[in-house]
């Protein structure tokens, strides 16, 4: 989570991280049984090195590019593994606001 929460800070969107890493915990049980299950850890390594690149060039097409096929390929798998695991990934997203609200989960449109 560090290198996504210094992306969030470094585009000044410090409450944007905030906001998604206190909804998130539905999309952090994804990633890990993603990347326990199908997805090659050197793979995302690599997306996360050409998000950074990108970042740092201030290639704002490209980062977006870079970061849509990095979520996209995660939230892929989301369906095969709700099937898969039902007891840890739930069907309206798992996550409620402090009044017990339904937060919807985090879709993301491909590259």
């Amino acid at each position: 989570d560090a290198f996504h929460r210094e992306i969030f800070l470094a585009c000044g969107k410090a409450r944007t991280w905030s906001f998604i890493d206190h909804f998130s915990a539905q999309y952090k049980r994804l990633r890990y049984l993603s990347l326990q299950n199908y997805l090659d850890f050197g793979i995302v390594l690599a997306e996360h090195r050409a998000i950074l690149s990108a970042c740092e060039k201030r290639a704002g097409e490209d980062a977006r590019r870079c970061l849509s096929k990095h979520l996209n390929k995660i939230l892929g798998e989301s369906e095969h593994l709700r099937e898969k695991f039902p007891e840890y990934l739930l069907k309206d997203g798992g996550n409620r606001t402090p009044s017990g609200e339904s937060v919807p989960s985090f879709h993301f449109q491909g590259a």
